[in-house]
């Protein structure tokens, strides 16, 4: 609730200066002391096909304040029942710099088999970056504008072993995980996802808890990689947090692992009035 209000103050705040002339620029290129890095491109969700002998994560890093003398990334694997980590991956000492992350490199560092991993793994990783003074900061230093999706931070993210999408597999009772808009009205209740309306599409019913019950379609377009998309739909209502926007809709794209029950989406938030922004959202089966 309180990120809700800050978002709403905030969102309030922009209708007011929207007519006015701006200089704003990104956040991540208004870090001028902080060692922070960050992808030159967009990384909308990283994946590898666990299958494919040759399959990469690749992205190119970039310091935007050039006061950086060490990027260390450190690796978690994440499965279903288990997690193993962290060990670190890899160094990178000059930027930019071409980041490749082969399945093998990601065995070795935690001391598996590369044939232990498995579709539906989660591979989380995070950056401890060391300014040329020697100061060194991680993804806890910088502000939440910072970590949102459609900022390219490279301090701390995901890739995922890919599993194809099976409807039959994905139904059953979820939990909200991860929702810095807090958007749920209660995270404790389980969301039932049904099959349909159509294939490849699944149907969380009243995902957010909130009187009006509003349903959210998730439409998987690409079974065999497992991503995902959210048109453009009701989800929320701005009564329920004493705002006076009326109805809230979402609408995003992310990954739907139907063999380890986990739904991971980025969803931006509006309103007739404009947009609150993008936030990650996560579900895991129960």
């Amino acid at each position: 609730m309180k990120s809700m209000n800050k978002s709403i103050i905030i969102f309030f705040v922009g209708l007011l200066v929207i007519s006015c002339e701006s200089d704003f620029a990104p956040p991540h290129d208004n870090v001028p002391f902080g060692g922070f890095v960050r992808f030159e491109e967009s990384i909308a969700s990283g994946t590898i096909d666990i299958a494919d002998p040759s399959a990469k994560f690749e992205a190119t890093l970039v310091a935007p304040s050039a006061n950086v003398s060490n990027y260390e990334l450190a690796v978690t694997v994440v499965k279903a029942d288990t997690t193993i980590g962290p060990a670190i991956l890899k160094n990178v000492t000059s930027f930019p710099s071409a980041l490749e992350i082969l399945p093998s490199e990601i065995a070795s560092a935690v001391n598996m088999q590369v044939t232990d991993l498995k579709p539906g793994d989660r591979i989380d990783l995070a950056a401890t970056v060391t300014r040329m003074d020697g100061q060194e900061f991680t993804a806890s230093d910088f502000t939440g504008d910072l970590l949102n999706p459609g900022q390219r931070q490279a301090m701390q993210f995901s890739i995922f072993l890919v599993c194809a999408f099976n409807a039959s597999d994905a139904v059953g009772q979820y939990l909200i995980v991860t929702d810095p808009f807090v958007t749920s009205l209660d995270f404790e209740r389980p969301i039932e996802a049904v099959a349909g309306p159509g294939e490849n599409q699944i149907t969380f019913i009243n995902m957010f808890s909130h009187p009006e019950a509003y349903d959210i379609v998730v439409t998987v377009d690409d079974p065999a990689a497992g991503s995902a998309s959210v048109s453009k739909q009701p989800a929320w209502h701005c009564d329920n947090f004493g705002c006076p926007w009326g109805e809230g809709r979402v609408e995003g794209a992310g990954l739907f692992f139907s063999c380890t029950g986990f739904l991971t989406l980025d969803l931006t938030h509006t309103v007739d009035a404009g947009s609150f922004g993008t936030f990650k959202m996560e579900l895991q089966k129960q």
